[in-house]
């Protein structure tokens, strides 16, 4: 800390201060401009330290903020800039975020949505939102992949971008998924045993959840629970869970899943770089291209990079699915070049279960319409 504290001084003029207020905590007060201060900090610390013969390398997490004539007394001030540091230190760390009182509503709501969530697992307020996913080569319904919303008493429908990093954060997301698993599989086992649908269900799996010990027991559980067998399941998981499963746990989950008879695929598949090596050692049955693939297609450079990735999946024997097609003239183009499914807005967005179940109805056997050309195309989440 000494070294670091004698970095920091140096990086303020002899009338002002640096001081260590505790741990590893410094406080800085200087009249230079934000930007300039921060980049001096930032300069300060970017070679490593000679400590008793050994190099350490140190970065820094900071929280700042601007003082002017309508700022409160030192404490407060010193508050806030803890406030901005400690939000910082949540985000990961290693960079620098100045203070404002919409960081501090915005940590006050996740703080509340954190207290909620547990009580809207158990009252049923997660709820599974379904999105089909068609066959290319004849429109007809193969599946839904299952996303997650919340209804808040309160706060009205929330989307994932609101409460998953709530959830991560507090721990919550194994908990989180068997809730929206749970629903879901209900929800099919109504429609299976009513006719409607033979349900085939993508569900998404946190790594968090891949890497739980208890995985394989609670899942098998469900589908008995529910009449849902192990071929009418599709595991989704993302790149990271396949590079950084915790202690081998995810990689053993994912061989038992595979031997039960439960199909896994790679989500995302085109956004990262580390997956090809365990593409070929773990049993995964199919990859989703991402959207941000589809989207430009039938453009020949976004083309190029699709027919690459779809003919390495056929070599492995590998299905695929496409997200984010929103006109006819993709689901042709894909259909053509071997994709064998896709999802996206030109099909039908996430809907509700009600709305989901009256959507069955109508389209459960016969083919999907998809529209020539949708103008204005859309995010889709």
């Amino acid at each position: 800390m000494i070294a670091v504290g004698q970095a920091l001084r140096s990086c303020v003029d002899d009338d002002q201060m640096a001081a260590r207020v505790g741990g590893d905590e410094f406080v800085l007060i200087s009249d230079e401009p934000t930007a300039h201060l921060l980049k001096r900090i930032s300069n300060g610390l970017i070679d490593p330290f000679e400590i008793s013969g050994r190099r350490i390398q140190v970065s820094a997490s900071i929280g700042h903020l601007q003082i002017d004539d309508a700022s409160g007394d030192a404490s407060t001030l010193l508050a806030d800039a803890e406030f901005a540091l400690r939000h910082v230190k949540s985000l990961g760390g290693h960079r620098a975020l100045g203070y404002s009182s919409t960081l501090r509503e915005g940590q006050d709501l996740q703080e509340h949505l954190q207290r909620d969530l547990a009580e809207a697992m158990r009252s049923g307020q997660i709820e599974p939102w379904f999105q089909p996913q068609v066959r290319l080569a004849d429109g007809q319904l193969h599946g839904a992949e299952i996303l997650v919303r919340w209804q808040h008493p309160t706060r009205g429908l929330l989307t994932p971008d609101v409460f998953l990093p709530v959830a991560e954060r507090a721990g919550m997301m194994v908990d989180l998924d068997h809730a929206v698993w749970e629903r879901a599989m209900d929800l099919a086992h109504g429609w299976q045993t009513a006719g409607l649908w033979q349900p085939v269900l993508s569900l998404n799996a946190a790594p968090e959840t891949i890497s739980d010990p208890l995985l394989i027991e609670r899942f098998l559980i469900k589908l008995h629970r529910h009449s849902i067998g192990a071929d009418q399941i599709v595991i989704e998981v993302i790149e990271d869970t396949l590079i950084d499963g915790k202690d081998d746990m995810a990689t053993i989950n994912i061989d038992s899943l595979s031997e039960a008879g439960i199909k896994l695929e790679l989500d995302d598949f085109g956004t990262g770089y580390g997956f090809l090596s365990k593409l070929v050692k773990l049993p995964i049955d199919g990859i989703k291209l991402d959207r941000s693939l589809i989207s430009p297609l039938p453009e020949k450079s976004t083309d190029t990079v699709v027919r690459a990735m779809l003919a390495l999946a056929t070599e492995l024997g590998l299905h695929v699915v496409a997200e984010g097609i929103e006109d006819a003239t993709q689901m042709r183009h894909l259909n053509n070049l071997g994709c064998g499914y896709g999802q996206g807005f030109g099909f039908a967005r996430p809907m509700p279960p009600d709305a989901f179940a009256a959507w069955l109805g109508e389209h459960a056997e016969r083919p999907i319409n998809i529209p020539a050309s949708l103008a204005g195309k859309t995010a889709q989440a």
